[in-house]
């Protein structure tokens, strides 16, 4: 037996279907650029984790200072506020990274689930050329 095909949608439905697939793919765009932008920022903060990770940890003096770039200003930070910062920049980083990955999949099953219907979508758009 074969798949029942689907009803014939009407014309609102599949200028609805095609201005939904539009933004989808406008939305996944987008995500896919801030999924860049978070990947650079989390592999920044790893490099610099990295560097924290090759101090000794038990030898913190008060006075050991770390300096960094804030709004075209050098600040500086002991090191154990510095690490603590580090810590939860990384944390909020990975927790938008697996935010973002999840709005990136429903839109992309969304956007899947719309292109199952691309037969009739794709004589709409051709009848209306």
């Amino acid at each position: 037996m074969s798949a029942p095909t689907p009803a014939p949608m009407t014309e609102q439905q599949l200028k609805a279907d095609v201005e939904r697939l539009s933004q989808l793919t406008q939305d996944l765009s987008d995500f896919v650029e801030q999924r860049q932008v978070l990947q650079r920022q989390l592999n920044e903060c790893l490099t610099v984790k990295k560097e924290f990770d090759l101090l000794p940890p038990n030898d913190e003096d008060p006075g050991d200072m770390v300096y960094k770039m804030e709004n075209k200003r050098l600040v500086s930070l002991s090191l154990a506020e510095s690490r603590q910062q580090l810590e939860r920049r990384l944390k909020f980083l990975e927790e938008s990274s697996e935010r973002l990955e999840k709005q990136i999949l429903a839109r992309d099953t969304e956007r899947n689930n719309l292109l199952l219907k691309a037969p009739q979508l794709r004589a709409y758009l051709n009848r209306a050329k």
